[in-house]
């Protein structure tokens, strides 16, 4: 069974003959054999010139026996063979190659039967020629210089390397008469860099080779908590963190000016939304790196609109000194007949937001005007403590339809207005389903008379949000 390894650089041959001295170690200890393994560097590749009487040297660990096999009579591996107690140099030297084609080799390592390792040995053919190894090189975004130099065999001739205009991002370093180094600086673009480098023959300029150099392109963290917000409609705000690696900016539509920002630090930036007066509204806030535009995140925040209206009706069977009566247009008609006269109306099933104006509203016809009506915010039973507005709520005669309409909450100054202690935002101990308000049409106080002859009709009674 093969088990060629040739893939390792020199830091992984490195690390590797680490662990196989730490198992030699340890299969001493244990006087017991282990699986056979080996580990030839620095490199598993040889270049030699054409009239090169050189040799090159490598590095054997293995944990037991091991033998090499080579089939070319034109090298020479010395030993050919070691025991494996200890690190083992080899040598291998060449022969003139007095052909006009290159010439290559591999030689085989052997433990147990099994190949382990390869070494593959390259000669450049008798003239003019050039060989560079590696074929390729990559960098990372950061630069810097490649793991390892890039080494020439060019049959003893002068040699030069040539790196073009467009890569001024590549250059060189530690030139020796066979091999060179290559170092680029950080790529800060978001594209993917690529040079091609020619290797010629100083007195042979056509005997080339080239080789491909890579850089990865810049990949700059943007990142923003969300990608969406809800806001209030009464007015709200959130706050974005951002994480990035550059200089960022946020940027809101123009046309969106009910959002604002604040506050902007290096990590963050207050998103700030005024009351919204009508339905629901969106906006797209851009975030962008400065230098790179292009890198964008969106975070769409989004404020509510206003609360639907309230629909209520009114309870005919609630009625108390008052004929009520429900006409054929949905209408109910009320008429005033003794003292203390009111009517209820259904649940509202929901509580209010103070922080926003609500308006109790509906559309009437009255035969003269009432001058001390009243509501009060009820739970269950009946009327909460305080929670009315007196009788102080005044109804101009119609003979055709007319608005009402009565403020019920003042943000801006809540003491400002008798309905502001009603506690329209809390249950009061009940759930919200149990809310309701009494309309007192004529009140009981102040000398009204017991049978004023009142005929008021209402349509559309519900509580508005603007």
């Amino acid at each position: 069974m093969k088990r060629f390894i040739n893939y390792f650089t020199f830091n992984c041959f490195t690390a590797v003959v680490a662990s196989l001295s730490m198992l030699a170690i340890t299969a001493c200890e244990e006087k017991e054999t282990t699986e056979p393994r080996m580990v030839v560097g620095p490199v598993s590749t040889a270049l030699f010139n054409a009239e090169d009487d050189a040799v090159s040297t490598f590095s054997v660990w293995a944990n037991g026996p091991w033998s090499i096999t080579n089939d070319a009579d034109w090298l020479t591996v010395t030993p050919t063979s070691g025991d494996g107690t200890e690190e083992s140099k080899i040598s291998i030297s060449v022969k003139k190659n007095a052909t006009t084609v290159d010439r290559t080799a591999r030689i085989l390592f052997i433990m147990n039967f099994e190949e382990m390792w390869y070494i593959d040995v390259t000669q450049n053919k008798y003239g003019p020629a050039i060989a560079v190894t590696p074929d390729n090189a990559a960098f990372t975004v950061n630069g810097g210089t490649t793991e390892r130099a890039f080494y020439v065999v060019s049959n003893k001739d002068e040699w030069e390397v040539s790196i073009p205009k467009s890569a001024s991002w590549l250059s060189t370093t530690g030139l020796t008469a066979d091999s060179v180094k290559f170092v680029a600086t950080q790529n800060r673009t978001l594209d993917k860099r690529t040079a091609v480098v020619t290797f010629a023959l100083k007195n042979y300029p056509d005997i080339t080779q080239e080789i491909t150099f890579t850089q990865d392109p810049y990949a700059p963290v943007l990142t923003v908590s969300a990608d969406k917000a809800m806001l209030e409609d009464i007015g709200d705000f959130t706050t974005v963190t951002v994480t990035a690696d550059e200089q960022w900016e946020v940027s809101i539509p123009a046309n969106d000016t009910w959002l604002t920002k604040s506050d902007v630090t290096a990590s963050s930036v207050k998103l700030t939304a005024i009351q919204n007066p009508a339905a629901q509204r969106t906006s797209a806030v851009r975030f962008s790196l400065k230098e790179y535009p292009t890198i964008t995140r969106t975070l769409n925040v989004v404020q509510d609109g206003l609360p639907e209206p309230i629909q209520l009706s009114l309870l005919v069977s609630t009625a108390n000194a008052l004929t009520a009566e429900e006409l054929s247009d949905g209408s109910v008609k009320l008429t005033v007949v003794g003292n203390d006269s009111y009517i209820n109306t259904s649940k509202l099933g929901t509580m209010l937001n103070i922080k926003r104006n609500y308006y109790i509203t509906f559309d009437y016809k009255l035969n003269r005007k009432i001058s001390h009506a009243e509501f009060f915010w009820c739970v269950a039973g009946g009327p909460q403590g305080e929670r009315s507005t007196g009788q102080n709520i005044v109804i101009e005669a119609a003979d055709n339809w007319k608005t009402f309409e009565y403020k019920i909450t003042w943000p801006a100054n809540p003491d400002a207005n008798p309905m502001a202690g009603w506690g329209l935002d809390s249950s009061g101990g009940q759930a919200p389903a149990n809310h309701f308000i009494r309309f007192d049409v004529a009140g009981n106080n102040d000398g009204i008379p017991t049978n004023p002859n009142y005929e008021l009709i209402i349509r559309n009674f519900k509580i508005v949000a603007k």
